[in-house]
């Protein structure tokens, strides 16, 4: 055998010779995603744009958590909804910026984004998003917290319930 490992334990183009060829995508990615929520803030308001933008760098920035938690929070703020009951996408798109968030994110970042939310109609009736704050409670050992934000999300009538009830 040539120069890689003959016991498997390297998946191949993993080693340390394709770390420039890692690099320089990792940097697209990065440039994508910068790209991306500048898109989004030149877009601000228009809703239809800003899904278009988000459904293009979900295809473009699948395997970089990071940058498509940025993207789902610039999206958040450029979609610039005022009416309630807030719309189905933009309620998705809450739920997906969450959830990275909860996921990738820091924990207090997650917890911040969830607070605002709640001061929108989005923010209580989406049970989505109180599914999305529990979990990350647990994850950091929290059960709790974990235990209260169902709970707060069942009694101000977040829906669907059966999401709330563990």
């Amino acid at each position: 055998g040539g120069g890689g490992s003959s016991t498997g334990a390297r998946a191949p183009g993993s080693g340390p010779e394709n770390a420039p060829a890692q690099k320089a995508e990792d940097d697209g990615a990065a440039a994508a995603g910068r790209a991306t929520v500048s898109e989004l803030l030149r877009a601000w308001g228009d809703q239809s744009r800003v899904l278009e933008l988000v459904e293009k760098a979900e295809q473009r920035l699948a395997g970089s958590a990071q940058l498509l938690v940025d993207v789902y929070g610039a999206a958040v703020d450029a979609y610039g909804y005022r009416q309630s009951p807030a719309p189905w996408e933009l309620r998705e798109l809450c739920v997906k910026c969450l959830r990275a968030v909860c996921r990738f994110g820091e924990p207090a970042a997650a917890r911040a984004f969830h607070d605002r939310l709640l001061a929108f109609d989005i923010g209580v009736t989406e049970a989505r998003l109180f599914e999305a704050r529990a979990s990350l409670e647990e994850r950091l050992g929290n059960i709790a917290a974990a235990e209260e934000v169902l709970r707060r999300g069942l009694d101000l009538g977040a829906t669907p319930a059966r999401v709330l009830s563990r």
